[in-house]
C-alpha cells in the first residue's frame, strides 16, 4: 500500500538505511541524525524522533510529518536545503514546504525509497 493511499495518520521513526542505529530526529528545531545508543539530550530523544504521518493534510497524494513532542509543528524544507520542524503557517508556501511524497527507486537492484518534498518539485 503506498502511504498517500492510507486516510489513517500512524506514528514513524526515520532510519539512515545505511546505518539502522541512527535516527532523524529535531533538535533545536532543525533535523539531524544520531544514533540512538548516544543521542544528544537522551531523555527526549524518543518524542524528538517520531513524527506523525498524516496523509493529504494539505494537499491530496501527499503526506505531512507531524512532530510528536510538538503538535502543530511539521518537517518542512527550507529554501538553504535543510529541514525543520516548524509551527504550522496558514500559507501556500508553507503547505507546499511541509508536503511530501514518497516514491521507490532502484540503486544497484536495491529497492530504496525516497521521501520528497511538494516544495522541491514545483
Amino acid at each position: 500500500m503506498n502511504v498517500s493511499e492510507s486516510k489513517e495518520k500512524y506514528c514513524v521513526s526515520i532510519i539512515d538505511p545505511a546505518r539502522p542505529a541512527w535516527c532523524l530526529r529535531h533538535y533545536n528545531s532543525y533535523l539531524h541524525l544520531e544514533p540512538e545508543y548516544s543521542p544528544r539530550n537522551p531523555r527526549i530523544f524518543d518524542q524528538d524522533a517520531s513524527f506523525l504521518v498524516i496523509p493529504d493534510k494539505f494537499w491530496p497524494g501527499f503526506v505531512v510529518l507531524e512532530s510528536i513532542n510538538y503538535p502543530n509543528h511539521y518537517i518542512q524544507a527550507t529554501d538553504d536545503g535543510r529541514m525543520k520542524i516548524s509551527v504550522y503557517k496558514n500559507t501556500n508556501e508553507f503547505r507546499n514546504s511541509a508536503s511530501f511524497t514518497m516514491s521507490i527507486h532502484y540503486i544497484k537492484r536495491t529497492s530504496t525509497k525516497s521521501i520528497y518534498s511538494r516544495h522541491c518539485i514545483l
